[in-house]
C-alpha cells in the first residue's frame, strides 16, 4: 500500500487514535463506497471498521453494495446495520438480495425480520425458504401480521384470563415471549387449535427463566391442565 491510499489509512488511524471514532467510521465508509479500491486497501479499511465498530443503534449510511455485502456476510453488527437501512428502503428494489439471504443464511431471526418488513410493505412477490427440511413458498402480502392471527388472539385471551388480575407483570413477560415466538414462526402462523399448547409452552418458558419450575407445576395443577404439551418453542429449539 502506498501513495494516496496510505495517506487515507494514516488519516483514519489518526482519527481513531484521537478518539474520533464517528469521523473515522464515516471516512472508512466513504472510501469503501468508492467504485474501485485495491484489495489490500479494502482489507485494511474493513479491519479499521471492525476496530471502531458499528454504533449500538446500527444506524450508518450504506451503499447498496455495502448493504448486500454486510447482509450476506457473517458479522452480526454489520448485518444489523444493513437490516436497519433496508427497513427504511423500498424492499421491492431488494427482492433478489432478500431471496439470496434466505438461500444462504438460514438464520431464523434475520428471516423473520425480513419477512415482517415485507409484510409491512405488502410485497407481492413469491419467496421460498427452507425450515426444518421443509421448503416453504410464500407471498408476504398474503400473510397475516404475526399478532393478528386467530390463534394468537386466542392465546392472548388465555394468558389474560390466567394472569391479568393476579400477576400483570408475569402476563407482560408472557406476552413479550409470545410476540417473539410468533415473529420467529414467520412465514407460518399460529393455528387456533395450537393456542393452548403454545400458551403452556410460553408460561413454562417464563417460569423456567425465573428458576420457578415448581410454580409451573402448581399452576398446571391449579388450572387442571395437562402435564405435557406438544408445542416446542422456536426460542428454545434454536436457543435464541
Amino acid at each position: 500500500m502506498k501513495g494516496i491510499y496510505q495517506d487515507i489509512v494514516n488519516e483514519i488511524q489518526s482519527l481513531i487514535t484521537s478518539g474520533e471514532d464517528k469521523q473515522a467510521r464515516s471516512r472508512i465508509l466513504e472510501e469503501l463506497n468508492m467504485p474501485y479500491i485495491p484489495q489490500d486497501v479494502e482489507a485494511k479499511l474493513n479491519e479499521l471498521l471492525d476496530e471502531v465498530g458499528i454504533p449500538e443503534s446500527g444506524k450508518v449510511q450504506l451503499s447498496d453494495e455495502q448493504v448486500e455485502a454486510w447482509l450476506l456476510g457473517n458479522n452480526p453488527q454489520r448485518q444489523v446495520a444493513a437490516l436497519n437501512q433496508l427497513q427504511k428502503a423500498n424492499l421491492r428494489n431488494y427482492t433478489e438480495l432478500i431471496q439470496q439471504v434466505f438461500d444462504t443464511h438460514h438464520d431464523l431471526t434475520m428471516e423473520s425480520l425480513l419477512i415482517s418488513m415485507m409484510i409491512e410493505q405488502q410485497i407481492n412477490e413469491s419467496f421460498h425458504l427452507t425450515r426444518d427440511g421443509l421448503d416453504i413458498e410464500f407471498v408476504p402480502a398474503a400473510l397475516e401480521y404475526p399478532l393478528e392471527s386467530e390463534g394468537v388472539i386466542k392465546a392472548v385471551e388465555l394468558l389474560r384470563e390466567w394472569y391479568e388480575n393476579d400477576n400483570p407483570s408475569f402476563l407482560n413477560l408472557c406476552l413479550d415471549i409470545l410476540a417473539k415466538e410468533c415473529y420467529l414462526m414467520l412465514p407460518m402462523a399460529v393455528d387456533e387449535e395450537d393456542s393452548l399448547d403454545l400458551c403452556l409452552a410460553v408460561v413454562h418458558y417464563v417460569y423456567q427463566a425465573n428458576g420457578a419450575e415448581d410454580e409451573f407445576k402448581c399452576f398446571i395443577a391449579e388450572k387442571e391442565l395437562a402435564q405435557t404439551y406438544s408445542y416446542e418453542l422456536l426460542l428454545n429449539k434454536h436457543d435464541i
